[in-house]
This record gives C-alpha cells, sequence and structure tokens, in this order.
C-alpha cells in the first residue's frame, strides 16, 4: 500500500513531467514498500552530488516551465500568474534556462 501523500506528491509530478496527454505506470514512479530506490537518469550517475542536483533541477525546471508555457498557449503573464510567479521572474528564469518561444510552441515537432 502506498501512503496518501507518496501517491499525491507522485500524480502531481507525473502530471507535470508525463511526455504525453496520459499518465502511465512509469509516470507515477511509486515506490512498493521495498529497499529500492526511484530511478535516477543515467546521465547523473557517478556525478558528485551538487552537480547531479543541479541536472535533475534544471531538468525539472525546464519540463515544469515548458509544460505550463503549453498550457498557456505561450502566454508569459497567464502563465507566470497560474504557476504563482512574477512575470519579469518567469521572463528571467526561461533566459538562464535558454528556453525559447519555439520550444513551447511546436510540441508535435518532438514526435517526428
Amino acid at each position: 500500500m502506498v501512503p496518501k501523500r507518496e501517491l499525491e506528491n507522485a500524480v502531481e509530478r507525473a502530471a507535470v513531467m508525463a511526455p504525453g496527454d496520459e499518465i502511465t505506470d512509469e509516470d507515477l514512479n511509486i515506490s512498493d514498500g521495498g529497499t529500492e530506490s526511484p530511478a535516477v537518469d543515467a546521465d547523473v550517475s557517478g556525478l558528485p552530488f551538487s552537480d547531479a542536483k543541479k541536472r535533475v533541477v534544471e531538468s525539472f525546471e525546464k519540463s515544469f516551465l515548458l509544460a505550463a508555457l503549453r498550457r498557456n498557449s505561450g502566454n508569459i503573464s497567464r502563465t507566470a500568474e497560474s504557476i504563482g510567479m512574477v512575470r519579469q521572474s518567469l521572463q528571467q528564469k526561461i533566459r538562464e534556462l535558454g528556453l525559447r518561444s519555439e520550444d513551447w510552441t511546436h510540441e508535435d515537432r518532438e514526435k517526428e
């Protein structure tokens, strides 16, 4: 059995990070109470903790912001409001992450 809080967190994370319109079992990544730890991206294994954390956080930020921008049709003000950020902070974060409008306006390009 999965604790309620862990399930809530897994669903929230999957809603943001799932690549498609549907959430799969793999997207939920819920532990079964065993000793296995959640999967970590292969590109961070072997890195010092601080470097691995930086990469994972950056990956999360990109995915989270791109999903929010797509939901809001690229409208920066609406996106900022929907995720609880100040518009200028969102614009700065977009610049820091090197995101471009093409990244959130051409979602279908990735599927080709």
